[in-house]
């Protein structure tokens, strides 16, 4: 068959009678296939950026720091998002930025359909949003106000709630964090919250001076529209705790900021029973309102590294279960959000970097992981893949983001300094999108 429309007519007869014909009317859409694209220099794809459109196509983003798009590199680095149709194919690319190193970190739907919101960091700068709508053009780009702070990393994550309004992460300066609140309309601060560290004046945290600093990790919100965040806290005082460096939180504020209720997390870290506990990272709403909360461990240690999934009850009190995964020598780097398919299962996506380099001392290599796991923690299924250096080499890949369609086929991007097919290689890193099936081949 070919791509497009198409239609046939068929009748119903037995021995004495045929039916009237009834026309049938059909659209096929083959997949392109392996979508590997970039420039000469880096092009990498975010985390925090991928979903589809009501068209069937996807959305997704990142930073260059070539030309994607047709506007030429401004920085040192640009964001850039792009829109392909249901088969792959690239629709158009923007690409944007200051004269400042400007990282696409998120890119998310307005949940009224009307186009795409960026949240852009800036290196030692700030941060700024975006808004495109669904041809590309630019509707909305404002700056965010700081009310002055200074900060290790402006917009480290971010999300949208169901009115559309953003809620921006930051890693402000004296090891603190700070939410701001953003009206997607216009871009407006509608109001923030500094999570100082016992050293700072005026603290704020919920566990008062016991946090020697914070790092806010994720947002997600539940069905009431509260804001649900998870972070790190380093304590510098206050009782005994069953965590080491760094402990876990959960916060949650109402939509005006008010907060309701402060968590902490430290049996989290102890799950997967490991010599080191597990750092937190990411935690996501399932449809059931409980909580996936995703870390790792034995990162820069003799413990063997791992990565580790934890069902967590809508107050964060209650554990239900923990998977764990040991990669050992090989670092597991898992830094994108759980995402839910249809039946509630959760997908985990991260890579397992290869044992480090006895020459360079780095870790050149990795494995691409994707899991995933029933809504009661059973593993339905694990695949991994790679990619290879034009040489023949292996090659490091990085993991982007991972979304369902309507049929059980799972999309992930990511970026690679590799090939999937010979030739398809453009510089240092590459961006890719790949097409799995339900069983997490490749297709």
């Amino acid at each position: 068959a070919q791509d497009g429309a198409d239609s046939f007519g068929i009748t119903a007869s037995d021995d004495y009678q045929a039916s009237d014909e009834a026309t049938v009317s059909i659209e096929i859409f083959k997949w392109a296939g392996i979508q590997q694209s970039g420039t000469a220099e880096q092009d990498v794809a975010t985390t925090t950026g991928l979903y589809r459109t009501a068209d069937g196509g996807f959305i997704f983003g990142g930073l260059t720091r070539g030309q994607l798009g047709a506007t030429p590199l401004d920085g040192a680095q640009d964001a850039w998002i792009r829109k392909v149709d249901r088969r792959g194919n690239e629709q158009w690319t923007r690409q944007f930025g200051s004269s400042d190193d400007d990282n696409g970190r998120i890119v998310v739907a307005d949940p009224d359909g009307s186009g795409t919101f960026v949240i852009v960091g800036q290196r030692g700068a700030g941060a700024e949003v975006y808004k495109f709508d669904n041809d590309g053009l630019q509707q909305l780009s404002a700056p965010i106000d700081f009310a002055g702070q200074a900060a290790v990393s402006f917009a480290y994550q971010g999300g949208v709630d169901a009115n559309g309004d953003l809620y921006i992460l930051s890693w402000a300066s004296g090891n603190s964090g700070l939410i701001t609140k953003v009206d997607g309309n216009n871009g407006d601060t509608l109001w923030q919250r500094l999570l100082e560290g016992a050293n700072e004046p005026g603290v704020v945290t919920p566990f008062n001076a016991e946090w020697g600093s914070v790092r806010l990790r994720s947002v997600d919100f539940d069905a009431a529209g509260n804001v649900i965040i998870t972070g790190n806290f380093w304590p510098s005082a206050g009782p005994a705790r069953d965590c080491a460096n760094p402990c876990s939180f959960l916060l949650v504020y109402d939509p005006n900021g008010d907060l309701l209720d402060s968590v902490e997390l430290n049996a989290f870290a102890r799950e997967c029973g490991q010599g080191s506990d597990s750092i937190l990272y990411r935690t996501s709403v399932a449809p059931d309102q409980a909580l996936w909360a995703l870390g790792i461990g034995g990162l820069g240690n003799a413990d063997p590294s791992f990565v580790q999934v934890t069902k967590l009850s809508a107050d964060g009190s209650q554990t239900s279960w923990s998977h764990c995964e040991v990669t050992g020598d090989e670092w597991a780097l898992f830094f994108t959000y759980p995402t839910f398919a249809a039946n509630g299962d959760g997908l985990i996506y991260g890579i397992a970097e290869g044992i480090e380099n006895p020459t360079t001392f780095e870790r050149d290599t990795s494995t691409a992981i994707l899991k995933r796991l029933a809504p009661g923690g059973a593993e339905v299924f694990r695949t991994s893949f790679t990619s290879t250096k034009p040489d023949g080499n292996p090659a490091y890949i990085s993991a982007g983001s991972v979304v369902e369609d309507e049929q059980g086929l799972l999309y992930v991007t990511g970026s690679t300094d590799g090939e999937f097919i010979p030739g398809d290689a453009r510089g240092d890193d590459d961006v890719f999108l790949l097409r799995l099936d339900a069983d997490g081949n490749i297709q």
